[in-house]
This record gives C-alpha cells, structure tokens and sequence, in this order.
C-alpha cells in the first residue's frame, strides 16, 4: 500500500508540473522583500516554467532561489510599489513593464499567493509596444495619425476630426463636425464627458484615461484617451483636442492573462491531493480545498501554522509519535532534499485519526531553499506493517 501511495504523490507532483510548464505564458512565483519597517525592496524569485525561460532567457537554475536585483537589475520602484499592493489587497493587478536589462516590453499580470507570496503571469508584446510608441503624437493635430485625433468646444461640439478618428468611430467628418461629441459615449457614460469639459473649462490638463466609446455601428470600444486644453490669442480656453488610441487589443490580452492565472488557480483547486506553500520560515501561506478537507481546517486556519506545530499530534504508521524534525516539508526546507511517500496519521480537530502521504519539493536553490510545496493524500485506513 505504501508503495500505492507514494505513485498517487508522483503522478499529482508530476501533472502540476507538466501544467506549469506547458502554460504559453511566462509564469514566475515570487516572494516580496520588505525591509524592517515593512517597505518593499526587492523580490525573490521561489520557481518559473519553461515559457518564463523562453520570454527570458534566463534559465530555471540562473533564476530560482535569487533576487530579481541580482537576475536582471534592480527592481524599478513603481514595481515594488504594484507588487506591494497586490501583496496588501489581493487583488489582480495587469500593467505594461519595461525591462530595460532585456530591452523588452511584457504585459503583466501580478496576483497575491498569500503572505509575502505572488504569482507573475506575462507575455512579451515588445513588437506590439514598438507599434504604439512609434504612432504616439507629438503635436496637438496630426492628420496623419493613426490615432483618433479631435477637437472640440467647451459645449462639446466637434470642430475637427481626422482621418484617424473616421477609421476608428465610422463618421466621416462631413457627418460628425458640428454634432456633439456624446454620440460616441454609451448612455451610461455621459456623465463622464460633463465631469470633462468642466475640468478643461477650470485649465485642467487631464492624465490619460482609458474609457469606452462607441463605434458608428455601436459596437463598443475600448480607448486610451489624452486631452489637452485649447487656447486663444489671448490665452482663454476655446476649446480642448483629444486623442484617442484603441486600446481593445490590450483589453483582450489582459482578459487573457487574467484567465490564464484563473485556469492556474483553478487547476490547483481541482487536485483531489491537497496542496499547500510554506514559505521560507516554514509557515503556511497558501492552501487549496483538498488540503482544508484532509486536515479539517479552514485556509484561514491553516496560514501562519508550520508543519511541525503541537496541534498536529503526528504518529507513523506503526503507532509512535512523528518527531517534528522528520516531517518531509521540514526536511525539505533544512536540507533542500526532496521527500516522497511520507506515510502519517494527523488527528484532525474533531478528533478523527486521517492518514496520509506526504510529497514535499524543495522551491529555490538546493543548499538554501526559499519555501516547499508539499502535497498530500489522504487514505481511508491505516497501513500496517505487513502491507508494506
């Protein structure tokens, strides 16, 4: 039966594997470094998959185990400051970034794994960055643009509209010069373009904002929209130009890493082992379903908890008490030795005797591991000797 056992562990440790690295996209599991006073200062790389080493270049053993300042180069602060957020909200959070020691560009969407803990999910769309950078205006009206490029009073009364503007929105000039431009807001945006003119009334000059504008057809889409006050002779503002970029392509690709995390998320829920992350001090920060059904405990209840803790009450198969220092996720994480197979009894809350197997992998560099993941297997009965 032990023997069964320690193929279920191979064969779960084996596809979570063979899913990560077959993802398209780039993925990296990251652990943020914050200073005594909690400040992000740079981030430690815990594992990648083979797409991360593609986009990259640099190789799983180059990267895992070792700060990203000491991979690439140091972390630009408005990375850490994105991070850190996603870290402190949990939430998903999707952006352009520039690395300068690849001179490549990547989307990136970063999600919180608990603690200190996140995930990186990118793409590199370096060509695609090039395109929009090389057609971005460096003057208030140019008719060669592909960019949707206007300009309007501050009733909101179209006075220009290039060639740009007509591929983008359907209208010809000769239908939309004069008209107002809330035709090509959705309904539920209008009040958007009130809030507008009266910031480019008060000489506000607005930071770019994406938004929604509608199609001659109606057909929604997704923009990034620059708008810069007009003046007179006399310094009164007339008016004000806008420019339009559409932004829908980038709007698919980010639905697209945020369902790539969320198939991974997803993946993880749906093992029927359970699966949990230590982090480098052996607390719990990460736990899926399966492993709060095996061990009769809330994720909530689990994080912060070692795997050595009293509550466990741990015992081998034959009866005698597991000694914390033997459990596999804490050999894993003081030798950086795999542990396959570990067979143990773990008395839930209730009271319950449930047995187990136990896999743990080490995450980072061998002779200094940055975390474990262990997996786990329950099983209806205990094994005894003979079955061995």
């Amino acid at each position: 039966m032990v023997k069964d056992l320690n193929v279920h562990g191979d064969v779960a440790e084996q596809r979570l594997r063979a899913f990560f690295d077959g993802m398209t996209d780039g993925v990296q599991l990251c652990e943020l470094i914050t200073d005594d006073e909690g400040h992000a200062v740079d981030v430690l790389i815990l594992d990648v998959n083979s797409a991360c080493e593609r986009h990259t270049g640099i190789t799983r053993e180059q990267a895992v185990g070792r700060r990203v300042s000491a991979v690439l180069a140091p972390v630009e602060p408005e990375w850490l400051l994105r991070y850190g957020e996603v870290v402190r909200t949990q939430k998903v959070v999707c952006c352009d970034e520039y690395s300068a020691a690849h001179a490549q560009w990547f989307r990136v969407c970063a999600n919180s794994m608990g603690g200190n803990n996140f995930s990186l999910v990118f793409r590199d769309i370096t060509e695609t960055k090039l395109r929009e950078l090389e057609s971005i205006p460096f003057k208030s009206i140019v008719t060669s643009s592909d960019d949707a490029i206007m300009s309007k009073s501050l009733d909101g009364i179209v006075t220009s509209w290039n060639p740009g503007a007509q591929a983008m929105f359907g209208y010809r000039a000769d239908e939309i010069v004069g008209c107002h431009i809330g035709m090509l807001f959705p309904p539920a945006r209008l009040d958007e373009e009130v809030t507008i003119l009266g910031r480019i009334r008060d000489g506000e000059r607005l930071v770019p904002f994406e938004s929604v504008r509608l199609h001659k057809d109606g057909t929604a889409i997704d923009v990034l929209v620059t708008i810069s006050p007009i003046h007179d002779e006399n310094g009164k503002i007339i008016g004000a130009s806008k420019v339009a970029r559409n932004v829908s392509d980038r709007r698919r690709s980010d639905d697209a890493l945020r369902e790539s995390v969320s198939r991974f998320e997803k993946a993880i829920e749906s093992l029927q082992e359970g699966v949990v992350l230590h982090n480098q001090d052996g607390k719990i920060d990460f736990c899926n379903p399966s492993m709060e059904r095996i061990l009769g405990l809330t994720a909530a209840q689990l994080k912060g908890l070692s795997a050595t803790d009293a509550q466990w009450n741990i015992i081998h198969d034959d009866g005698s008490d597991f000694a914390q220092e033997d459990h596999p996720a804490t050999v894993s994480l003081s030798q950086g030795i795999a542990q396959h197979g570990t067979v143990m009894g773990i008395h839930k809350p209730s009271g319950e005797l449930t047995w187990i197997s136990v896999n743990s992998v080490p995450l980072g560099p061998s002779e200094k591991p940055t975390g474990v993941i262990t997996n786990m297997k329950g099983h209806r009965k205990s094994p005894s000797r003979s079955e061995e």
